[in-house]
């Protein structure tokens, strides 16, 4: 997926072609007490992209997070979507085994030699089979989770509605092309208070759905996940 091109032209149709939208950047959440609030020391807006998910382009900037207990967590590559949810990478971080996670300076992470961002605009469906991208369509006109996949995960999802939109997460390795590299992401997002959060991706080398769960830190507002390389991936709540 060419995303550099793609994501400029993804902007252009966003701000000409299309009514936008813009949303604040992540504030206190009402739905969580304040022990567990996420406080911004930063505000940002962006405009709502094209395609089904709404996407926006990613924010190359650096945004640091400080919850109520003090904690800092820092994101960047942080995209929204037309339901409003903002999702972002977090950076300057390391992984459960200890490998560093920086900034690429152009709105997305690197960990270790693989590189990590979503896609936005038509870069999203890119090259995926057309009933793939009927799927992820679907998903974000908000039908069910488990109308949508049914039992292909091997999960029962009856119960389970959307977090957010779908977001194409890129993760190529660096040194090879390779884009099937398993790779540990943290990303920051709202999570209500209460409730289970997994999720689902749609594998882009072995073309299936897979259900995955999920570490949550309801302090920090993250969730902690192995994606198997570039997916599309879909989180879940109930």
């Amino acid at each position: 997926m060419k995303m550099k091109k793609l994501a400029a032209l993804a902007l252009v149709v966003a701000m000409v072609a299309v009514p936008t939208f813009s949303f604040a950047a992540r504030s206190t959440s009402s739905s969580t007490s304040s022990s567990s609030a996420v406080v911004t020391t930063t505000t940002q807006t962006q405009t709502v992209g094209t395609g089904t998910s709404g996407t926006s382009v990613p924010t190359a900037t650096t945004k640091v997070n400080v919850a109520a207990n003090g904690t800092t967590v820092s994101e960047t590559g942080t995209t929204i979507d037309k339901s409003g949810t903002s999702i972002g990478l977090v950076v300057d971080t390391t992984t459960s085994t200890g490998t560093a996670v920086v900034s690429n300076g152009n709105g997305g992470i690197t960990i270790g030699t693989v590189s990590v961002h979503f896609a936005n605009g038509e870069a999203e469906t890119a090259g995926l089979p057309t009933g793939v991208v009927e799927r992820i369509n679907k998903l974000n006109a908000g039908t069910a989770i488990s109308e949508v996949l049914g039992t292909e995960t091997g999960v029962d999802l009856t119960g389970f509605t959307a977090l957010g939109n779908t977001r194409a997460v890129i993760a190529a390795d660096a040194a090879t092309g390779l884009t099937h590299t398993a790779t540990e992401v943290t990303m920051v997002v709202d999570v209500p208070a209460g409730v289970e959060v997994a999720a689902v991706y749609y594998d882009n080398n072995t073309d299936r759905w897979v259900y995955v769960p999920v570490v949550v830190d309801p302090i920090t507002k993250t969730v902690k996940l192995t994606v198997p390389g570039s997916c599309t991936l879909q989180l879940v709540k109930k």
